[in-house]
């Protein structure tokens, strides 16, 4: 049997070539043309992913710290229904911002830790060089590689990724597309 369903995906996949000619033709012959022949084929990959159109609601800011230099702002956005986009937000005080970043946190480390505002740690040697360039900062919220939930126990002691990655296809938004559109 698994020898079977191998085969089947190879063949599948042999013949994508072909069927994809046939579906995607693009016309190039000029930027709003382009953008007519694509719409279809971004309509249907947003629905496969789960994208949704964000009706953003009214921002939430609480200032968690200001500086001579900076100041840092905790900032909730409702994106969604029970669903909200968090990011630590770093502004210099400069009233010439040059420009804005957005930090995306590796899996194993929460966005207070990734920027050295825990106690005991000193700030990000990255974070400070931007913002004495006048650099905007966001570090969104991202969901940790961690086992700290009971539910984690429970499955195995899975990761919290690992398991709203599973529950993400039962509702038809996987977690990194649900990540996606808090970082947009």
């Amino acid at each position: 049997q698994r020898q079977q369903v191998i085969q089947f995906f190879l063949k599948q996949i042999a013949a994508t070539p072909a069927k994809r000619n046939n579906l995607w033709q693009p016309s190039f012959s000029s930027l709003d043309a382009y953008k007519v022949s694509v719409r279809e084929h971004r309509s249907r990959l947003r629905e496969m992913l789960g994208l949704i159109q964000p009706q953003p609601g009214t921002p939430q800011i609480k200032i968690l710290q200001e500086s001579g230099n900076f100041e840092v702002k905790d900032v909730t956005i409702p994106i969604d229904p029970g669903l909200s986009a968090r990011a630590l937000v770093f502004l210099p005080r400069s009233t010439d911002v040059a420009g804005g970043v957005i930090a995306i946190p590796p899996e194993n480390k929460s966005r207070e830790e990734f920027v050295g505002m825990v106690q005991g740690m000193t700030p990000a040697k990255w974070l400070s060089e931007l913002l004495e360039h006048n650099i905007a900062v966001a570090v969104p919220i991202m969901v940790e590689r961690r086992q700290d939930h009971p539910l984690c126990r429970q499955a195995g002691d899975r990761d919290r990724r690992r398991l709203l990655w599973r529950a993400g296809f039962i509702v038809g938004r996987t977690l990194v597309v649900v990540e996606v559109q808090q970082v947009l």
